[in-house]
């Protein structure tokens, strides 16, 4: 079970270096030389290879629910996913690079600070700059939320990189604005 969150430095050649507590449970959990499939829109999911089709799926499923009237975009949305997709590798050292279409995704420059998430079954990989937002934009709704309420229902968040909300969570069920396709955000 993958938890927590690092930074990692993406290095000049697009090299990431995975911190030992995530080799090590990366070894125990999908061997020691595991193949990995990375792909996302807004962020990157890093998955072993029989695990896509069922985050592909698990993301398909979240994003019609929440915009439903907007197949289209959430159409279009999972077809970036799709096309993004790369196949990795990381040695024993948990070194690997980041192919520059999947950089572009990020919108990660060489050299730059990324973040990574445990979520569970599988890591995220995420601008740091554009968590780092969001997350202080979250935070910042949650207090102001608490001040009036002792205990928030709903909780904002975008993957679009806005400073404002693409959807809400309400009592756990996303209820989207306008704005486009959006999934809520996970943090660990």
């Amino acid at each position: 079970m993958f938890e927590g969150r690092y930074s990692l430095a993406l290095g000049p050649e697009g090299t990431v270096l995975l911190p030992p507590k995530v080799r090590k449970e990366l070894h125990s959990q999908w061997g020691e030389s595991p193949r990995l499939l990375c792909f996302g829109a807004q962020f990157l999911y890093l998955c072993k290879e029989e695990q896509a089709e069922e985050l592909l799926s698990r993301a398909d499923r979240q994003l019609c629910a929440a915009f439903a009237e907007d197949l289209r975009a959430v159409t279009a949305y999972l077809l970036r996913m799709q096309d993004s997709v790369a196949q990795l590798q990381p040695g024993r050292n948990g070194a690997f690079d980041l192919p520059q279409h999947l950089m572009e995704r990020l919108n990660a420059p060489r050299g730059g600070l990324l973040a990574l998430l445990g979520v569970g079954d599988h890591l995220e990989i995420w601008n740091a700059v554009r968590l780092q937002k969001q997350s202080a934009w979250l935070e910042k709704q949650t207090k102001a939320r608490n001040l009036q309420r002792s205990t928030p229902e709903e909780t904002p968040i975008c993957l679009q990189g806005g400073e404002t909300p693409c959807s809400l969570l309400k009592d756990g069920l996303p209820v989207p604005k306008r704005c486009g396709p959006c999934m809520y955000l996970r943090l660990a």
